[in-house]
């Protein structure tokens, strides 16, 4: 097969795990019409753009990271571990995240989700504005951003389906000064 074969086969694998993560996330969830734009938003992210055409083997080691993650937060541990065995093979980088937000987790569960906060988003982009600071960690700061990109997706999609559909579209609409994802969608 050709390059470019093989990078379309890799394009419809990204878009079928990106699928399967929204609907994991979101499947609990009744209203039809909210799913079919929570996936509208998720094809229209950031993330998604980025992951299919810039970043795909960084994007589709996030979307396995964040498979195990659901199987995690629904105390399917084992299977949680299986599936996210997968992941260092597509990207290295997906082994620190992946236990990097298990800390997270259980950290916040302790300290801040019994006080009504939520800090997973916050962290991570709290590591993006450090790493601003530091040239030597241009690569490093590259895979947390993609990371964070993942799980705003997933976020948006979240937060779409739970009825706060004025703020995922305002999210949504602020891509439009997504640099990385013009210069991106410029090329194609």
């Amino acid at each position: 097969m050709s390059n470019r074969s093989v990078i379309l086969v890799i394009q419809f694998l990204i878009s079928f795990l990106t699928y399967l993560v929204i609907n994991l996330y979101i499947k609990k969830y009744n209203n039809k019409v909210d799913k079919r734009i929570s996936f509208i938003f998720a094809f229209f992210s950031v993330a998604f753009t980025l992951g299919v055409n810039n970043g795909l083997r960084q994007y589709m080691a996030s979307l396995i990271v964040f498979i195990s993650l659901w199987f995690f937060l629904n105390n399917k541990i084992i299977l949680s571990l299986l599936v996210f065995c997968f992941a260092p093979f597509i990207h290295l980088s997906s082994s620190m995240f992946y236990f990097l937000i298990i800390v997270i987790l259980l950290f916040s569960k302790r300290v801040y989700f019994a006080r009504g906060k939520l800090t997973l988003s916050f962290s991570l982009f709290n590591s993006l504005f450090f790493f601003i600071f530091f040239n030597s960690l241009n690569e490093l700061a590259s895979r947390v951003l993609s990371f964070y990109f993942t799980l705003e997706m997933i976020v948006l999609s979240l937060a779409y389906v739970k009825g706060y559909k004025t703020g995922a579209i305002i999210i949504n609409l602020s891509y439009a000064f997504a640099i990385n994802a013009i210069n991106v969608i410029g090329r194609i």
